[in-house]
């Protein structure tokens, strides 16, 4: 039980606000796009430009790569409630770490019906917390560069 509570703080300090590593940049959408700043507004560059819905973009822990939230695509095989989708400081795509409805041969993952929060887990997986229903959640960590599901969990634990 104190591991499964130790996951849960770890994940909820780790998502924290969309400030760099030392705390002079911040990340942000507007426009459906994603911006960075110095945190006194100077030194704005957009680093997409795809005209997508984004949502709760996170720093990554040394502050190098920004994870964010994207639709999924529940038309294809595998179904994807959402991707996280992780792009440099300089807005080069490096990874997708889908969040699966079902995986390729059609067994379904989970019950997540939304997602409720991203955030780094560390500097190799992305996290994704959603409700199953109103009395419990889930918890997946996903590896950012194969898209892999590291640990997958209910009620706010996961392991790898």
């Amino acid at each position: 039980m104190k591991a499964a509570i130790a996951l849960m703080l770890v994940a909820v300090w780790k998502q924290g606000p969309a400030l760099a590593g030392d705390a002079s940049r911040v990340v942000f959408v507007r426009n459906n796009e994603i911006y960075m700043a110095s945190e006194n507004g100077s030194n704005l560059r957009q680093l997409t430009s795809d005209g997508k819905p984004k949502q709760m973009p996170k720093w990554s822990p040394d502050g190098t790569e920004i994870a964010y939230l994207t639709s999924g695509d529940m038309s294809a095989n595998p179904k994807s409630r959402a991707k996280i989708e992780i792009i440099t400081v300089d807005g080069k795509h490096v990874g997708t770490a889908p969040i699966l409805v079902t995986l390729a041969d059609g067994t379904e993952v989970g019950g997540m019906r939304w997602v409720d929060s991203i955030g780094w887990y560390d500097a190799q997986h992305v996290f994704a917390e959603g409700s199953i229903n109103p009395y419990s959640g889930e918890f997946r960590t996903i590896n950012i560069r194969s898209g892999q599901m590291g640990g997958y969990g209910g009620f706010g634990c996961s392991t790898f």
